[in-house]
């Protein structure tokens, strides 16, 4: 210690500090962020059987207000640890790459993902000091706790995930995250009035620690793909490729189980993405993609055998898409479990309020305004769009853009763990096209995208594609 604290002592400059710093630490530190971010949802929970339910709250959405500031203030701690260690990350990267003679346009192109999401989130700071409730702007409201400050803690998820380069980080970083998830994930295949006691969710509907059906498949849509993923890239061992076909098949099940379309929906549509882009890329990934598309039909085959609900929401929505599409005033107001009214409501507060929206987490109000009690249009890019203004969306949309586009010219770099991040990727944003944005599902979103970035070889550098 003494000597560390002398080489301290005789740093003068922000150069020499960022040379001192190991680079390897820094990724380590992100490491550990992430990491425990997999584990939230399942600490969650276990804290919820340990504290129990305060007195007086009757309401499972305000389960405890110290247990939900809890796990929005771990959210935000994570974040804004991971941005640091970002920034001091780049800091180092681009000093480096400047004595190397690289120029600061080639730098800064090499990012141009990350800086677009930094310009979106620049820009909701803008939006948040001239929203009518900057309070609410800043943190949120008690429900969602989705203020600035929540975004700023999204974009230090991105970056510390940006920051794993070992290829072994990012599969366990998978590998954690399914398995932090299956006792969550069987909380809520069998809850009954017994477990709900035992995890003291008694005043709720559903033993899980997420505060709707639909929050939750949110999740389990990552977790999914995520076991797929496993499945996909596993050693050629029985043992290992059954447990993660099984992981995969229960976590389909609990899907199921908790009965949300959309999320049901984006995890096929990933899947699809996964099998058809692996065969564009010639990843030789193929036949495993097709046993877990079969595992998939087989549980959904099984499921429809003794519960109809599936079917049931399924031609529901074909019959809300051909009310719409006749314009029947009747089946537009419930269309998409009332989500037709919602959406045709935020278009409305866009072209309101285009440029910079009305502020962080503030359309409750306006919602309200509109006969409407709710507070979100379930669907982001219109969240985005009415609460941060188009130019907002424009460069969260360019952002996803610049990544796709990327993904597919950087081809022969690219992994089969790439692939897995690009499909995983593509089934939450899916997802989030019939959904909400809240602090403990989004960081899943954004922790899968910056690992994704990191494309290549197992060290985040340019090498020849290749499988485990």
């Amino acid at each position: 210690m003494n000597r560390i604290y002398k080489n301290i002592k005789r740093i003068k400059t922000v150069p020499e500090l960022l040379d001192y710093i190991p680079g390897k630490a820094l990724e380590t530190g992100s490491y550990i962020l992430i990491c425990a971010l997999c584990a939230l949802p399942l600490f969650s929970m276990l804290a919820s059987a340990a504290c129990g339910e305060p007195a007086g709250i009757a309401d499972a959405i305000f389960l405890s207000a110290t247990y939900q500031y809890t796990w929005a203030a771990l959210i935000e701690n994570i974040g804004l640890l991971g941005l640091l260690l970002a920034l001091t990350a780049f800091m180092k990267s681009v000093l480096a790459r400047k004595r190397a003679g690289e120029s600061t346009g080639k730098i800064l192109l090499e990012h141009l993902a990350q800086l677009l999401l930094a310009a979106l989130l620049l820009w909701s700071v803008i939006s948040c000091i001239l929203s009518d409730n900057i309070s609410q702007s800043l943190f949120g409201d008690e429900y969602r706790q989705e203020g600035v400050a929540m975004y700023f803690a999204y974009y230090g998820v991105f970056s510390a995930a940006f920051l794993l380069r070992s290829e072994k980080h990012r599969k366990n970083v998978v590998v954690l995250l399914v398995l932090f998830a299956l006792p969550v994930a069987a909380a809520m295949a069998f809850e009954n009035d017994w477990l709900r006691a035992v995890l003291n969710f008694q005043g709720s509907k559903h033993a899980s620690p997420f505060f709707n059906i639909n929050h939750a498949a949110y999740y389990l849509c990552v977790v999914i793909m995520g076991a797929a993923s496993r499945f996909v890239l596993c050693e050629e061992k029985p043992a290992k490729m059954l447990f993660w076909a099984a992981s995969f098949a229960f976590l389909t099940l609990t899907l199921l189980i908790n009965c949300s379309l959309g999320p049901y929906l984006a995890v096929i549509s990933g899947l699809a993405v996964m099998f058809i882009a692996g065969l564009a890329l010639k990843k030789r990934t193929w036949k495993r993609v097709l046993v877990v598309c079969l595992i998939f039909l087989a549980v959904t085959g099984i499921y429809m055998l003794s519960n109809q609900r599936l079917a049931k929401d399924t031609g529901r929505l074909v019959g809300d898409l051909s009310g719409i599409a006749e314009g029947n005033g009747a089946v537009e107001e419930r269309a998409g479990s009332g989500r037709w009214p919602l959406w045709t409501a935020a278009v409305g507060f866009v072209k309101e309020k285009a440029v910079f929206g009305y502020g962080p987490d503030n359309l409750g109000e306006q919602y309200a305004k509109a006969g409407i009690s709710v507070d979100r249009p379930h669907c982001v890019p219109l969240q985005i769009a009415a609460s941060l203004g188009l130019p907002a969306l424009a460069l969260y949309l360019s952002a996803l853009i610049v990544y796709i586009v990327s993904f597919f010219r950087r081809k022969k770099i690219t992994t089969a763990l790439d692939l897995m991040f690009f499909s995983t990727g593509a089934a939450y944003f899916i997802s989030s096209l019939v959904g909400n944005s809240m602090f403990y599902t989004t960081p899943y979103f954004c922790m899968i995208w910056g690992m994704a970035l990191r494309m290549g070889a197992p060290n985040g550098s340019p090498q020849k594609a290749h499988t485990e």
